[in-house]
């Protein structure tokens, strides 16, 4: 129980730290920016979809028709449907002008507007109905997969700074020379480490279970989610605590931390890119497995027993990076104890 009170103290200790450290700060709130930057510029698969705009001279015979090939809004006057063309969008308006009907047009659409509206109006009026063949299909996914990719991306960001901030936290301890203050406290090597992980763990945590939320995406299977977050996060505390330990100064750990972010967004992007036959060159690597997990889960392919695979591929490689640089680490906590 005292060891417990000790790890939380150390935990409400650097809490309190990073909301006083810009740094930190922006680490807390980057990921819920990154979300929030790619919701708005990530379009859903009914973004995608043609969009027509209608005033109240076109009849709603034609509207009907016209709702077989695109999304059609109605609006009660030209002026309505003028402000609604002239937004950043591509909307093209439909009106009827000195007894013909009219397309209206910003002028910068990315797409050959009037020509597909045309032979779209042509189809629904019937005056030349074989001109336009529309054929519809299903592939079975109403969401956008580049929000689904980019929730995933925004995780392992969050796992990443969650361990960055441990290490940025530790090379704070040498700045200003607490460390040894705490040295003549009961508090153990591994309390202290247990308590400056902390952060490291339970933000990360937090931000698993709110990223999606910020993102819109829904349905997912948050107990799994939590299983492969928690995996993912022994990779980036390993990777924060040696930054920590061997970095003198904060400026020297966000270089290593942005050389590490380097190393790890090549498993992200590998996992993406690189057909799966090819991909067993990164097999070493955690944070692959950590992709392939939260992937799943995201897309709700993983059931309970291939999200422990991936969890415990995950966890198994952190095991064997901590052993790598366990005498890197020791030999960094020994000399902070010595300073």
């Amino acid at each position: 129980m005292q060891s417990i009170r000790t790890i939380f103290a150390i935990f409400r200790r650097d809490i309190r730290s990073a909301s006083r450290d810009f740094i930190l700060v922006f680490m807390l709130a980057a990921p819920f920016v990154l979300a929030l930057v790619l919701r708005f510029l990530i379009p859903g698969v009914s973004g995608s979809t043609l969009r027509l705009a209608v005033d109240d001279t076109v009849d709603e015979e034609t509207v009907a028709a016209l709702n077989r090939y695109a999304v059609v809004t109605a609006y009660r006057s030209y002026e309505e449907l003028s402000d609604r063309v002239a937004a950043t969008d591509d909307v093209v308006g439909i009106t009827w002008q000195d007894g013909r009907m009219a397309l209206l047009l910003e002028g910068n659409e990315a797409w050959d507007a009037s020509g597909l509206v045309l032979r779209m109006l042509d189809a629904a009026t019937e005056k030349a109905a074989h001109s336009l063949r529309v054929t519809w299909s299903h592939i079975g996914e109403l969401r956008s997969p580049l929000a689904m990719y980019g929730l995933a991306g925004v995780l392992l960001m969050a796992v990443m700074m969650g361990g960055m901030m441990t290490g940025l936290l530790i090379i704070e301890e040498k700045e200003e020379f607490t460390l040894s203050a705490v040295n003549v406290t009961p508090c153990t090597r591994g309390q202290y480490i247990a308590g400056k992980c902390a952060v490291g763990v339970v933000v990360p945590l937090v931000q698993a279970l709110a990223l999606p939320f910020v993102m819109g995406v829904t349905g997912l299977h948050y107990g799994k989610l939590i299983v492969v977050t928690a995996a993912s996060l022994s990779g980036g505390i390993v990777l924060g605590v040696t930054v920590g330990v061997m970095s003198p100064t904060q400026i020297a750990g966000i270089a290593n931390m942005k050389f590490l972010m380097l190393v790890v967004s090549a498993s992200y992007i590998g996992a993406l890119v690189i057909p799966e036959s090819y991909q067993y060159f990164l097999y070493a690597f955690p944070f692959y497995w950590s992709v392939r997990g939260a992937l799943g889960v995201i897309w709700g392919t993983a059931a309970w027993g291939e999200t422990l695979r991936y969890a415990l591929w995950t966890l198994l490689l952190s095991g064997a990076l901590l052993a790598a640089l366990a005498r890197v680490i020791r030999r960094g906590l020994s000399a902070m104890n010595g300073a």
